[in-house]
């Protein structure tokens, strides 16, 4: 199923992509050694680790007028922490042109990215389970690595599992947290 706004709009489903993507960012923020920018203009996380995708810039509602000096001061800052940026333009980005002015600051058009949601009130009410599959939470520091080994395989972040671990440890692995992992264990294997 692929849902493209047409006129800028996001499509609930486009929207609750985003809201999650902003609420894991504004999670991630609450680590002791992840900075968050959090503004009613502009919301960004700095983690220190080289890897863009944890160090973005995951909203931006700028006036016009605003917009040039903005960018100016988050490329700055990100600079001044010798860290890399990755600057999401969605829907709801403003200005419209946001892309534009990010480019005239000098910053690169790397990717456009897909991301995949369903309405889950569409699938069938029974699937078979894999009967040598097991879904744990994780809850233990154990587990944690277990996650950790996919996650940072798949996101290209293996020379940063130890950071990615120090943030997950920091935040918590409590079963009442915002956001929760599981890992799925198929007979001896790690699957994610």
């Amino acid at each position: 199923m692929e849902e493209r706004p047409q006129d800028g709009a996001a499509s609930p489903l486009v929207a609750g992509i985003y809201a999650n993507l902003h609420a894991y960012y504004r999670f991630l923020g609450r680590a002791p050694q992840v900075e968050l920018y959090n503004s009613p203009s502009l919301r960004w996380i700095c983690t220190g680790l080289p890897d863009p995708f944890l160090n973005t810039v995951f909203a931006a509602w700028l006036s016009s007028t605003a917009v040039a000096e903005a960018i100016a001061t988050t490329v700055t800052h990100f600079m001044g922490q010798q860290a890399p940026l990755l600057w999401l333009v969605e829907p709801s980005t403003q200005p419209p042109d946001l892309g534009r002015h990010l480019l005239a600051a000098g910053l690169q058009y790397t990717m456009r990215s897909s991301s995949m949601a369903a309405d889950l009130s569409t699938l069938p009410a029974e699937v078979s389970p894999l009967s040598d599959l097991r879904i744990e939470p994780v809850d233990t520091p154990a587990r944690l690595q277990q996650w950790l080994a996919p996650y940072t395989v798949g996101f290209g972040l293996t020379a940063y599992r130890a950071g990615c671990g120090a943030i997950e440890m920091a935040l918590g692995l409590h079963p009442a947290l915002p956001r929760r992992h599981y890992v799925g264990l198929l007979k001896v294997r790690t699957v994610q």
